[in-house]
């Protein structure tokens, strides 16, 4: 196998023999990583997310080649339909992430109504004490960061030296780190936002 084609990386997934598979998705590893990194990283994300994405992606292809999901057709290429397959999950992980930020947005814009519904100030008292609530959770390092970083609008650089973290790469793994914590406590204590 060594000039592969989209027809021997599909039988090399579909075999039984584990080397024809790692060879396979290795060979589809190098045609399409590079192609799924930059769907991820022009459009929101880092090269952690696309890491991420090209697992997931090529992990979610084996299956559909496995339960019969996926019929080849000889005028699409694989990379072709991979693509799609990438940018429709980049598209979803996008939308649940603005989902988070579009209810806060909206609870701030309620808050700032001037003459509120008494209901609607219990209603907001409760959830500010929720969100509240849950921001605590996170260690005080972590409510630090995220609040010069999103509050004050600091750069990494700046909360990395003041935080005495090693490097801005360190900030900026840590506020990414600390963002996918916050969402799933988000999740745990709020439901599906």
């Amino acid at each position: 196998m060594n000039s592969f084609s989209d027809s021997d990386i599909i039988e090399g997934m579909l075999s039984e023999d584990d080397r024809l598979v790692s060879e396979s998705l290795k060979r589809l590893y190098k045609t399409c990583g590079q192609m799924i990194t930059q769907i991820v990283c022009t459009n929101g994300g880092n090269l952690h997310d696309a890491e991420d994405l090209v697992q997931e992606v090529l992990l979610t292809f084996r299956s559909q080649l496995l339960s019969g999901k996926f019929v080849h057709q000889e005028n699409v290429r694989l990379s072709t339909y991979i693509y799609r397959m990438a940018m429709n999950q980049w598209i979803t992980i996008l939308s649940r992430r603005n989902a988070d930020t579009r209810r806060i947005a909206e609870f701030f814009v309620r808050t700032e109504v001037t003459d509120p519904d008494p209901h609607m100030v219990f209603l907001d008292s409760e959830e500010t004490n929720t969100f509240r609530a849950v921001f605590s959770k996170l260690s005080p390092i972590e409510q630090e960061l995220l609040r010069q970083y999103y509050d004050s609008k600091e750069p990494l650089e700046k909360i990395a030296a003041q935080l005495n973290m090693k490097s801005t790469d360190a900030a900026k793994m840590m506020k990414h780190r600390t963002m996918l914590k916050l969402r799933g406590l988000i999740k745990k204590y709020l439901g599906t936002i």
